[in-house]
Parts: C-alpha cells; structure tokens; sequence
C-alpha cells in the first residue's frame, strides 16, 4: 500500500513546531508552537484560529510579553473577532500594554476595545489619553477623533 501524503494544516504544522522544539527546549513547546499558530494563522486570516492560538499563547502568561505583542494580538481581536469573553481577555492584554508602555496605539486599542464590548465611558476616557498622546508624536489621530464624535 501507498502512503497517502499528510494534510499540510496550520494544525499539523503547529504540531510539527512542538515536535521539533521539544527536542531542544521541551518547556518552551507549546509556547512557541502556540505563538507559531497565532503568527501563521495571522497571515492566513484564519480568524478562528488565531483567537485559539493566541488565547492558549497570551493567557498562560501574557504579564510578561512584550507590549507590542500583547497590542498587536488585541487589536486583531477588536477588528475580527466578536466571542465578548475573548473580547474580555483582548482588552486585558491591552491593558497589560498600557501598563508596561502606554503610547497613542495602545491606548486606541483600549477604547476601541471598550467601545466593542459596550463600555462608552471607559472608552471615551482611553480614546482621549490616545488622542493626546498621538497628537503630542504627531500621529494621525483620525480615526480616534471619530471614535470620540461615535462616544458623544
């Protein structure tokens, strides 16, 4: 009998990360399996399973990634993803960004984050730190400007 060839997944090839990575950091796995399925699922605009892979990826210990990663994963929530609990997690990295570095992005994300999930106060107070802070790195702020006027 012939072998039949296997389906090239972004599943099979996660799998294939861990696998590989295992025999060289066996903690770090999953992490990098799971950040690799975020990252490709990304690109594939696969949009089910970037909010798996990014759920399992950030959650385990999203305190301590960088803030641009935890910015980039939730704004990609805000523009595509619309499960509230997984909102709820995506707003949580964007805090966690703010904290660690708050800038126009981060705070943008916030607002419209709130904004998503219903929260027009919290919204308007993030959307007015970010259209501050983009005007102060003479950003273009239009967008925010816009989410302010929808907030009124």
């Amino acid at each position: 009998t012939q072998d039949v060839p296997e389906t090239i997944t972004i599943e099979n090839m996660v799998s294939d990360v861990e696998k590989t990575v295992l025999n060289f950091r066996p903690n770090k796995a999953k992490a990098i399996g799971n950040y690799f399925g975020m990252v490709l699922s990304e690109k594939e605009n696969n949009y089910l399973l970037y909010e798996k892979y990014a759920l399992i990826y950030l959650e385990t210990d999203y305190k301590n990634k960088n803030p641009e990663i935890l910015n980039g994963a939730a704004w990609y929530f805000f523009e595509h993803i619309e499960n509230k609990k997984s909102l709820e997690k995506a707003l949580s990295w964007a805090l966690e960004s703010v904290a660690k570095e708050s800038d126009f992005y981060n705070n943008d994300t916030v607002a419209n984050l709130y904004h998503k999930l219903g929260d027009k106060n919290n919204a308007r107070i993030y959307a007015e730190i970010a259209l501050n802070l983009g005007k102060d790195a003479g950003e273009d702020t239009s967008t925010t400007e816009a989410l302010l006027l929808k907030l009124k």
